[in-house]
């Protein structure tokens, strides 16, 4: 049986290699949560074919056009919209019956939105004060996929494994720098490290060297690490679901408030941001530090876990329902 109108939505959101897929992988994640609803959820994606060829493999209709011709043909319910280039008129073309969901980072919300999420550490209803909207605010609410509500069940061991990540691209050749920092700074460790589909550099495999090529997921890599080297981007929400130690580096501005966030909040090690002159040193001495204390790496663990509890997908889900 066909959806009826009132279980259709449409997700507007960019990826590929300019921005990444951080946007790509949450409007995923709440659109498995919108999914188990009974909801038919159809994207429409400006970026890369590798973003698109994600969201389609994950069995979703894609396509890149006017977010507003695409809600009145499916006669959407809502709109969810999650993305840095939204045009005014691209938001103001959205039938007003149509609810608008802003997923933000940023506290700038369109004044048109009728439910903002924002699920950054810092995230403050003062930063909405001009947005008369249903606000769902901090990490609560980080649209991870199902299994990072699982309480998570860790098999770290020996050797102890140290998981790089730095997103789909790496702008700024992180790479090898983390590879180098972990292999002298974590004895005998064997080293992940992610190679997400839009790096223009491809990390070589060595004999304590693992490389997982555009995998389509982490969570098992993240409970098999003793420690996470990882950019501070949507990666960090998964981080902490999973109870991972971690060690992170900003690789963009926008990461920098959950950067801040996580580490005030005693959840991870902020090492500064790719541009900083003293990132290695700096890098290879928060990893000494953690491969040396056991119990800094159970602490931090459990506050990330006691933070993020992966179940922030259906509650967002449930408040767009309800209106």
């Amino acid at each position: 049986m066909p959806p009826s109108a009132a279980e259709r939505i449409v997700i507007r959101t960019d990826g590929g290699r300019r921005v990444g897929l951080g946007h790509v992988r949450r409007c995923l994640a709440l659109a498995d949560a919108l999914r188990r609803r009974r909801v038919h959820c159809h994207f429409v994606l400006h970026g890369d074919d590798d973003a698109a060829t994600l969201v389609a493999d994950a069995g979703y209709t894609v396509e890149d056009g006017p977010t507003a011709d695409a809600a009145a043909r499916i006669a959407a319910r809502a709109v969810v919209l999650d993305s840095y280039e939204l045009a005014p008129d691209e938001v103001a073309a959205i039938e007003p019956n149509v609810r608008v969901v802003a997923i933000d980072d940023l506290g700038k919300p369109d004044r048109r939105a009728d439910v903002v999420t924002n699920s950054g550490v810092s995230a403050s209803a003062s930063d909405y004060e001009s947005v008369d909207a249903t606000l769902l605010l901090g990490p609560s609410y980080a649209l991870l996929r199902a299994e990072f509500a699982d309480e998570p069940a860790r098999a770290a061991g020996t050797p102890p494994r140290v998981l790089l990540t730095v997103g789909g691209a790496d702008p700024h050749d992180l790479t090898p720098l983390f590879v180098r920092s972990a292999l002298a700074e974590v004895d005998d460790a064997v080293v992940d490290v992610v190679a997400g589909p839009f790096f223009e550099r491809r990390p070589s495999a060595g004999e304590r060297i693992a490389v997982h090529d555009r995998p389509t997921e982490l969570r098992a890599l993240m409970l098999g690490a003793d420690i996470a080297l990882s950019a501070a981007g949507h990666t960090l929400f998964e981080l902490a679901a999973t109870a991972t130690p971690t060690v992170a580096v900003g690789i963009a501005e926008n990461q920098r408030p959950n950067l801040s966030g996580f580490a005030a909040r005693g959840t991870l090690l902020a090492a500064g941001e790719a541009r900083d002159p003293d990132l290695e040193r700096d890098v290879r001495a928060l990893l000494r530090r953690l491969a040396a204390d056991r119990s800094l790496r159970e602490e931090l663990g459990a506050r990330g876990r006691a933070l993020v509890d992966g179940q922030g997908a259906d509650r967002v889900a449930e408040a767009i329902l309800a209106g």
